[in-house]
């Protein structure tokens, strides 16, 4: 009998920890901290969510007199507009098979786009990781010539001079981000703030992407 009440005792103890982490997309959302979006507190989030259960544009008033849509949701993803010049990304990454971490990308764009990644657990609380990222995620902490090397590249039929020519319009560097919609696949890309729609057409040519997938534990270049 007493083994048998220390066993329900310790799944009535375990239950919180487990549900905790087997978090859904939809959990993490409304769980999220006011704070971390100020105008857009959890009876907003929620309003989101109503809408997509309803099957209509997820379209919601906001506190700053503004208009955030939630454009995608799934099990383990979110793209939400929060406004003209700023989105949010997030994606739940599992980590084993109960338990997950949660990824935000915010990108602003004021006009050129420019990304900050963070992860945090189920709970919200700011995990220090860069979880294969580190060269690309901390931008402030990088080179910026490194920084810049690692998204540009020379076709064979461009001369180094241009190549020179095109890199140098490249300045500010400024990277932003985007989770695939169906996998966790993230991709790195480079702004192009200054150039002209003449030269930005020229830049295309030297730029290249970088996609990094989640393998469990961190991520690996794909």
């Amino acid at each position: 009998m007493f083994l048998k009440r220390l066993n329900i005792i310790i799944l009535l103890v375990c239950a919180p920890i487990l549900v905790g982490a087997q978090i859904s997309l939809r959990d993490a959302w409304l769980s999220m901290p006011d704070g971390m979006i100020p105008y857009l507190n959890k009876n907003l989030r929620l309003e989101h969510l109503d809408f997509v259960d309803m099957g209509v544009k997820s379209e919601v008033n906001h506190q700053l007199n503004g208009v955030s849509v939630m454009d995608t949701l799934t099990a383990d993803y979110t793209h939400v507009t929060l406004s003209n010049s700023s989105s949010l990304e997030l994606r739940l990454l599992p980590v084993n098979d109960s338990s997950k971490i949660i990824c935000m990308v915010k990108t602003f764009k004021a006009p050129a786009e420019e990304s900050e990644i963070h992860f945090y657990d189920a709970k919200w609380n700011l995990l220090t990781g860069d979880y294969g990222l580190e060269q690309i995620k901390n931008q402030d902490n990088t080179d910026v010539n490194v920084l810049l090397s690692n998204f540009i590249q020379k076709p064979d039929t461009m001369t180094s001079e241009r190549f020179e020519e095109l890199s140098k319009l490249i300045e500010p560097v400024m990277v932003y981000a985007s989770f695939d919609v169906s996998e966790p696949i993230l991709t790195f890309k480079l702004s192009i703030p200054l150039a002209t729609p003449d030269d930005r057409e020229q830049v295309n040519s030297i730029l290249r992407p970088r996609r990094f997938k989640w393998d469990g534990g961190q991520f690996r270049e794909i």
